[in-house]
């Protein structure tokens, strides 16, 4: 039995798969001009059957200008806001790690089972048109302290 709910897969491996939000919580979808993480012309978050849980992809700042000749001493003159969902997925990574380090003994599937458990459901991120059914409505959360 697989976890995860990526349709079609039905083994003991699997990988989280996320996608991202906006800070209005709906999908991540990329608004002209902004600007992503990455050289690339990613216009928002995956959906359907292949995402399994979403996390925030909009807007975080982040020292995007970091070289031999910007260093941290002048990080208050670079800090840009991107966005993508090569933030989203870290977080989920990092919600997973945390509950690892606490319950050192938990298999891959009792971190997905708690972690798909502890989601919250602000909104629909997935609505399939065809069958009139909400496929996703999971933002990924871990409470302070645990």
């Amino acid at each position: 039995m697989g976890y995860g709910g990526t349709a079609g897969f039905n083994t003991i491996y699997h990988t989280i798969t996320v996608g991202g939000t906006t800070e209005q919580d709906q999908r991540w979808i990329r608004l002209p001009g902004e600007m992503i993480q990455g050289n690339n012309t990613d216009l928002g978050s995956n959906f359907g059957t292949c995402v399994d849980i979403y996390a925030p992809a909009q807007h975080f700042q982040h020292l995007a200008h970091l070289n031999g000749n910007n260093s941290y001493r002048d990080f208050v003159n670079h800090i840009e806001e991107r966005s993508g969902t090569s933030f989203s997925a870290p977080m989920v990574a990092g919600i997973a790690a945390r509950l690892l380090q606490r319950n050192p003994a938990w298999s891959s599937q009792q971190v997905w089972t708690y972690i798909q458990g502890q989601a919250n459901h602000p909104t629909c991120f997935d609505f399939d048109q065809g069958t009139q059914t909400c496929r996703n409505d999971r933002l990924a959360y871990i409470a302070p302290g645990e």
